[in-house]
């Protein structure tokens, strides 16, 4: 869990420096440092375990804003 505090906050201590880097992408962050970014979250998943990095010990989060679909159902 500590490790998890530590790279969240530093994601949020320069989310906006990451956004603007790594715009309208997933964003994997471990040891407190950027290691991987696609747009694609299978690919960076992929690219994080072939760099060695597990991808359940680095924080993914998505640096564009999300938006929620509502459909009517018929």
């Amino acid at each position: 869990i500590k490790r998890f505090q530590g790279e969240a906050k530093y994601f949020y201590d320069n989310s906006s420096a990451i956004a603007e880097e790594h715009p309208n992408e997933f964003v994997a962050v471990f040891d407190k440092k950027v290691v991987g970014n696609s747009p694609d979250i299978k690919k960076l998943v992929t690219s994080l375990r072939e760099s060695g990095i597990p991808s359940g010990k680095a924080l993914i989060r998505f640096t564009g804003k999300q938006t929620l679909i509502l459909a009517k159902a018929a």
